[in-house]
């Protein structure tokens, strides 16, 4: 919003450079930050400026075109509105991407405060995610051998479990609640300041258990957590009435500490940008020297800042070739972590191979010898690992489409499209389908991939279908430089509300006791598409069903084989 100045040159661009860089000394100086960002106004409250802490501990700036609109999302909204120096503090939750929770899971707490110009005008806000998990840490720290910590939210939803799957459920999709653990404390997450101290049945057993509910924002009596201590039932009750005590005097002054350091830290932030933008300002007035030596010599934020906006207004061209290797070096780092999630899913496979073969065993050996409950549990450990076992296999494929390069060369979608269905033929046949496959073109693409994609989008269309035999009809037509590939059927169809949803990973709209399937099967399609230039969408069908469409590069003339 500064301009550009006509004999520097240095404008808005010079200026997001200049914050970034204040924003990564500061998370080199704070290892609890994980990302810092300026998120202003326009656009629906875009990111101006974002600087993140990667989980292997590398700082880095996130790219223009990564930016995303965060003014939709409730902690920019409740800050917008605070006053001048006021500080928003959130709830814990797991980060998110562009919407979707992150990979591996990182839970955040926010603090945001308003960002004014000197005209009192308020050009965005000043976000700082804080990690969570240092805090469970070293809360856990505080506890024995023999004691168990429960952490919920103020709805009683987990954020420290013993079991790290009954976790962030409510960002996950599952909500895991103490209240249906422990219903004798359903009341606490809502007290005001009523401590629990007694005995609860957790698992068949009564236990001694100490809750009790610790606020994070004072202003926001809303904004809480409850810390709940568990000892087994064989240790006096006394002891853990003493316990409790230190139980909840060390998690209120975690807690607190925290929030008071993060309250702190966040306004130290807003004053060297109000000085920074005052300088930006002058400088694109005409302004050429800019005294900031003054600022330079204090050992604070505000001697960082100065000393950044010093080295920077004399250094930039150099900044400019910093710009790019930094961007290099991001485009390294996301194609690693698409490597770690496929090596992460590769190496589950051996463990649960192992645990389906002792499973397996179980059940042929011990079958009709034990009481039914336990052949029905056991049966319910099968199928869980065999569902394990397809999740893990389609995310393995999932990545593969992600990480493999793509081999691109003339592809007949019609012989793509006969392998299919010999593949499926055994499917086909149980349920009655017929498919009907209109003359398919050419396209420029990789061979594996399409016939991933084929195969996922004709095995939808066959398993998704009501009382009436499946109907599949595969036909394709030219749209300028693509061919317009379209698969239908007369199935159970898709509401409009969930046409973009069923692309998620792991997004499922039916039952799984009524249709199979893990959710990665779409979301392959997609990246598959998408990877090759294309767009895919879906339709209602005319009197029924679905139409999956998407398109593909066609081959240029005289390049066919």
């Amino acid at each position: 919003p500064f301009g550009v100045d006509p004999d520097s040159g240095i404008g808005d661009a010079e200026w997001r450079q200049r914050l970034a860089s204040v924003f990564q000394a500061l998370l080199e100086s704070r290892p609890a930050y994980l990302q810092l960002r300026f998120v202003g106004v326009a656009d629906g409250g875009r990111e101006i400026v974002r600087v993140d802490r990667t989980p292997d501990g590398e700082i880095r700036r996130t790219p223009e075109e990564a930016l995303q609109p965060k003014g939709d999302r409730p902690y920019f909204q409740e800050a917008a509105r605070l006053a001048a120096g006021e500080v928003y503090v959130s709830d814990f939750e797991l980060n998110r991407e562009n919407g979707v929770v992150e990979v591996p899971h990182r839970p955040v707490i926010r603090t945001a405060t308003p960002v004014f110009d000197g005209a009192g005008i308020f050009r965005g806000e000043v976000i700082v995610n804080i990690d969570a998990a240092r805090w469970f840490d070293l809360l856990k720290e505080t506890f024995g051998p023999d004691e168990t910590l429960y952490v919920t939210n103020a709805a009683g939803d987990y954020l420290v479990n013993p079991d790290p799957g009954l976790t962030f459920g409510f960002d996950l999709g599952a909500r895991h609640r103490l209240e249906d653990d422990m219903p004798a404390l359903a009341g606490v997450p809502g007290a005001v300041d009523q401590p629990f101290a007694g005995l609860v049945v957790l698992a068949g057993r009564s236990v001694l258990t100490a809750a009790r509910r610790v606020v994070i924002d004072p202003r926001a009596p809303q904004h809480h957590i409850v810390v709940a201590a568990v000892l087994d039932g064989d240790v006096l009750l006394h002891s853990i009435r003493a316990q409790r005590d230190t139980i909840v005097l060390v998690a209120l002054g975690l807690i607190l500490a925290g929030t008071v350091l993060a309250i702190v830290l966040a306004r130290a932030i807003v004053r060297p940008l109000r000085e920074l933008t005052a300088a930006a300002t002058r400088m694109a007035a005409g302004e050429r020297r800019i005294d900031v030596g003054g600022m330079m010599r204090r050992n604070d934020e505000t001697g960082a800042l100065a000393q950044a906006f010093d080295a920077m207004a004399r250094e930039v061209r150099e900044r400019e070739h910093e710009v790019n290797a930094k961007a290099g070096e991001l485009s390294r780092s996301n194609q690693e972590l698409s490597q770690f999630a496929y090596i992460a899913s590769h190496d589950l496979q051996e463990p649960l191979r192992m645990v389906g073969s002792y499973l397996g065993l179980l059940a042929r050996r011990y079958r009709g010898r034990l009481d039914a409950e336990a052949d029905e549990f056991i049966g319910y450990a099968v199928d869980g690992a065999a569902r394990m076992k397809r999740l893990i296999n389609d995310l393995l494929g999932y990545s593969r489409v992600s990480n493999r390069p793509l081999s691109r060369e003339a592809v007949d979608t019609g012989r793509i499209v006969e392998a299919a269905v010999r593949v499926l033929a055994e499917r086909i046949a149980a349920a009655a389908a017929e498919i009907t496959v209109e003359p398919l073109p050419k396209v420029d693409a990789d061979p594996l991939q399409m016939e991933r994609l084929f195969l996922n989008l004709i095995e939808n269309a066959v398993r998704y279908h009501g009382e009436a035999s499946p109907q599949v009809r595969v036909a394709a037509g030219r749209r300028d430089g693509f061919w317009e590939f379209s698969i239908a059927d007369n199935g159970i169809g898709i509401a409009p509300e969930f046409k973009d949803k069923v692309f998620d990973i792991f997004a499922r709209l039916n039952s799984r006791e009524k249709y199979e399937g893990t959710g990665v099967g779409l979301a392959s399609c997609r990246k598959i598409v998408e990877r090759h230039g294309g767009s895919i969408w879906v339709e209602p069908a005319a009197g029924g069903g679905s139409v999956f469409r998407f398109t593909l590069p066609a081959i240029r003339e005289g390049e066919e084989d």
